[in-house]
């Protein structure tokens, strides 16, 4: 979970995860067209600003003060595939028992509430079923191949399966404002079903892109199912509008536009309206 102030409670998150300089300390994109000079820092430094980072976030929200089991097992950014913000005070309210939390499997249900694999009963009045979901079609035709076989999604550009004329899917080119990456993508799919992109590669092209993406997410964001590019929020921006032969710089100056929040949907608005003059 991502706190939502950073730096000893200065400054807050998206001000480090939601800007292009915050990007560059990423491993590296998979797309070379989408990668700038700052993005090239030597992976030992950025490793180490990271590792700064998690320090400070363990100390500021006081985790380092939890059990081991409720603290991060990596340093960032291993985690920010399956991140959320932090609800302000959870670590305090842990440390004083006003919230009780376990880490483990459910193995029956109760009449009182559940029933753990230890033998120990908790109550409960509410249950919720956060168990994720399995992204599956069965009303597709079966010689469409949407996965592979460790069940990712096979999507070229996270969007459009290969092969498969007039079939695409919204959503599941996640990131963390996935609103803003829905936009992004359904705007990019109506350019490929107009056939006005900048290119359009051919199957052969699209399963080799495909597979060197999934190569690259399964390394840098394991887990992340061929869907979620996590924190990556500018970079999968800048290779839609690219597609699209639409400028990625949203901002005025180039200050503003490495240092000033640009994972955010407001950045992109009148897309529309500059599709249709181009």
């Amino acid at each position: 979970m991502i706190p939502e102030r950073l730096l000893l409670g200065l400054v807050g998150y998206k001000w480090i995860l939601f800007t292009r300089l915050g990007e560059a300390l990423l491993p590296r994109y998979h797309d070379p067209a989408c990668v700038s000079l700052p993005d090239r820092l030597d992976e030992r430094v950025k490793r180490a600003l990271w590792w700064l980072i998690t320090r400070d976030m363990l100390f500021s929200t006081g985790l380092y003060r939890l059990t081991r089991e409720l603290r991060p097992a990596h340093a960032l950014p291993f985690h920010l595939a399956h991140a959320g913000v932090m609800p302000r005070g959870y670590a305090r309210a842990v440390r004083r028992g006003l919230i009780t939390a376990k880490v483990s499997a459910v193995e029956a249900y109760t009449d009182k509430g559940l029933l753990l694999p230890s033998g120990e009963e908790v109550a409960a009045d509410v249950i919720v079923f956060a168990t994720g979901h399995r992204r599956l079609f069965p009303f597709l035709d079966t010689s469409v191949r949407v996965h592979d076989d460790d069940g990712r999604l096979r999507l070229y550009r996270g969007i459009v399966p290969p092969g498969v004329d007039r079939l695409g899917f919204v959503g599941f080119r996640q990131v963390f404002n996935n609103v803003m990456g829905v936009e992004l993508t359904a705007q990019w799919l109506t350019s490929h079903f107009r056939a006005t992109l900048r290119t359009t590669p051919g199957e052969h092209e699209m399963r080799a892109d495909t597979d060197a993406r999934l190569a690259w997410q399964e390394q840098v964001l394991p887990g992340s199912g061929g869907y979620d590019f996590g924190p990556y929020d500018i970079h999968c921006a800048d290779e839609l509008l690219r597609d699209m032969g639409l400028p990625s710089r949203r901002a005025g100056n180039l200050l503003a536009e490495y240092l000033l929040p640009g994972g955010v949907a407001h950045r992109y608005a009148g897309l529309t309206r500059s599709r249709s003059g181009s």
